[in-house]
């Protein structure tokens, strides 16, 4: 088996031993949905707040 077949056969092992190790995290919201740390910024909003 040539070098490309081997690191292709190596890349596929590793892709599917990893891809059951994902870990989406904790669903519960650890602020207040009005608390500015949890707050998702537009760009508009990062605008006002620069300028």
């Amino acid at each position: 088996m040539n070098k490309k077949g081997k690191c292709t056969i190596v890349f596929a092992a590793l892709a599917l031993l990893f891809s059951g190790a994902v870990y989406a995290g904790n669903l519960d919201q650890p602020l207040a949905p009005t608390d500015p740390g949890t707050a998702m910024y537009t760009l508009e909003d990062i605008y006002k707040t620069v300028c």
